[in-house]
């Protein structure tokens, strides 16, 4: 039992498998108390205005500034700053019916969303991510171009199914937005790291524990 932490994968290769009579099994004496993970621990190196300040790992890759990637404090995945909050979701208006090409990647959303989302990736539209709720999937796009006057969205690369196709009503959000980090247990990679803001439990672990 207990938390491994890997500097390196772990590789199997035929060699491993065992054979018919006595196949190689890899598993727990005790279910559920063995983690392995790959991730590479942190610990909050600052506190400032409701914020914990992370230092990336020596190598980390800066790209992870655009893909996002994945951060856990204290067992628990965060939330890469969305808007809307986590719960809440932007809608699709129409859909952009003059091709099939056009329909899988632009589509209409209210004035009111299209200069709200103007506004937030302004100046970050290369880091921003995209979400649409397809009827049993999602897909990830990058946003390409937003025109305030008609409040049209052209996304990059273009979905696998028409918008709205599933219906007149689809979900989606934006994420990875510096400007939107806003709720407790939201996070963002910036120039220098990583800012979270802690929920109410993390506070009483404290960041030199988290």
């Amino acid at each position: 039992p207990g938390e491994y932490i890997l500097e390196t994968p772990i590789t199997l290769t035929a060699e491993d498998s065992g054979t018919i009579g006595s196949p190689t099994i890899l598993m727990s004496q005790q279910p559920g108390t063995v983690w392995l993970s790959g991730a590479k621990p942190m610990k909050a190196n600052q506190v400032e205005k409701g914020r914990w300040q992370f230092t990336l790992p020596h190598g980390t890759d800066r790209a992870i500034e655009r893909s996002g990637g994945q951060f856990f404090v204290n067992s628990k995945r965060a939330i890469l700053a969305r808007y809307p909050d986590e719960g809440h979701y932007l809608f699709i208006d129409s859909a952009d019916e003059t091709s099939d090409d056009a329909s899988k990647k632009r589509f209409f959303v209210t004035s009111k969303d299209a200069g709200e989302i103007e506004h937030l990736i302004e100046n970050n539209r290369d880091r921003v991510q995209l979400r649409a709720f397809h009827s049993w999937t999602t897909s990830e796009h990058r946003i390409s171009k937003i025109t305030g006057n008609n409040s049209s969205i052209e996304v990059t690369p273009p979905s696998k199914w028409p918008f709205l196709s599933a219906g007149r009503s689809q979900r989606f959000y934006i994420q990875n937005i510096p400007l939107a980090l806003n709720t407790p247990r939201e996070w963002i990679t910036t120039s220098t790291g990583i800012d979270y803001i802690p929920t109410p439990p993390d506070e009483k672990i404290g960041p030199e524990k988290s």
